[in-house]
């Protein structure tokens, strides 16, 4: 990501297209020239990534109401009982060889189509993550079953965004979490860290750890500094 400051901020991201925005148009228009000269860059136009947003002079509230009822509709899920949990408290995924194969093409749209909606609901970020994005190479009905509960489970909260409301603190508290040897799979332990910047969510991750820990205490401390890492990132990048 790269900032320039002339007046106003004009961010640019680059991972795979390249993303770029201003309140001040006239650094766009500048930006977008520059590239279509050095490099023959062409706009593909507005980003959507079917984000609705409401905005007033003290707050804006950003969710996916409309997304959300296009992907239930897309795997025929309009018609299920909605459920009120994301998963059981008992709910642990392995490789689960012993069962029925299922269709891997739809099981990747289901979760390329859940990756989008990470973007305004946080909350669905540890189960999505934890039950399906790890086993696409050996997919198994149960997984398909798990993917599908969450999807179900949209159905009750579809209204459901973000809320930031604007405010002069600035201040940032961030969580950290470890379960050790949590995953049934290799043992490793998993490392879930959530930040909170003035009161309002803005960042949550859920990760296996690269290494294997010896004990608990090693398994939260590694997860504490890597909570710290992104909390130093995220200090320099504002």
């Amino acid at each position: 990501m790269f900032t320039k400051h002339v007046d106003d901020i004009l961010i640019v991201q680059i991972y795979v297209n390249i993303i770029f925005g201003s309140i001040n148009e006239k650094l766009c228009k500048d930006f977008e020239s520059c590239m279509e000269e050095e490099i023959g860059m062409s706009m593909m136009g507005e980003l959507t990534i079917s984000l609705d947003s409401k905005s007033r002079s003290d707050e804006i509230f950003i969710n996916q109401a409309k997304y959300t009822r296009e992907l239930i509709k897309k795997f025929g899920l309009e018609d299920a009982k909605i459920s009120k949990t994301l998963m059981t408290t008992t709910t642990k995924l392995d490789k689960d060889e012993q069962s029925k194969n299922i269709n891997i093409k739809l099981y990747c749209s289901m979760i390329v189509s859940l990756l989008y909606l990470t973007a305004s609901r946080l909350n669905i970020i540890f189960s999505f993550c934890c039950l399906c994005f790890r086993f696409q190479s050996c997919l198994k009905k149960s997984h398909l079953i798990a993917v599908k509960h969450i999807i179900i489970y949209l159905q009750g909260i579809i209204e459901m965004g973000l809320w930031y409301l604007k405010t002069e603190q600035f201040s940032m508290m961030s969580y950290s979490d470890a379960d050790y040897a949590g995953c049934r799979v290799d043992k490793n332990s998993t490392k879930r860290n959530s930040s909170i910047f003035r009161k309002l969510p803005c960042f949550v991750v859920f990760q296996e750890t690269k290494s294997r820990a010896l004990s608990t205490v090693e398994a939260e401390y590694v997860t504490a500094g890597a909570c710290y890492a992104q909390v130093y990132w995220m200090k320099y990048s504002l």
